[in-house]
């Protein structure tokens, strides 16, 4: 990844096999210094803010990183897409700009009136592998 500029780096995943366990994701480093933007407080009717995305195997993991924010890179194309949902700070935080623009995305549906980077049944299955 040496001379590639820092939006363009992708956490690129290598399989690794260890003796009988067969092949396990290995992510590169990744590092997001600056800290997550200011966002609303939790509401109990509202995705839970403010929190670090979990490092278990029921959440998916980003695959990219800028300067400033984490992205699931979901076309592969190693950089961040306006529809590609993102994380702030080097504890992977969910605020109100991981899942919404500040602009509509497009014309139509829900996604259009709240602003959200992608349809709600596509966007939740993102981080959260159900």
């Amino acid at each position: 990844m040496e001379g590639l500029p820092r939006a363009g780096r992708s956490a690129a995943c290598l399989i690794v096999v260890l003796a009988g366990l067969g092949p396990v994701p290995v992510f590169a480093q990744c590092s997001v210094v600056q800290p997550p933007p200011p966002t609303e407080t939790e509401s109990p009717a509202h995705h839970p803010v403010g929190r670090g995305l979990p490092r278990r195997p029921d959440f998916a993991q980003p695959e990219g990183c800028t300067d400033t924010f984490w992205f699931f890179d979901q076309n592969h194309d190693g950089l961040p897409d306006e529809a590609e949902p993102r994380l702030y700070g080097p504890e992977r935080t969910v605020v109100c700009g991981s899942c919404h623009t500040s602009a509509p995305p497009g014309e139509g549906g829900v996604a259009f009136e709240v602003f959200l980077r992608q349809e709600p049944q596509r966007l939740c299955l993102v981080c959260h592998s159900l």
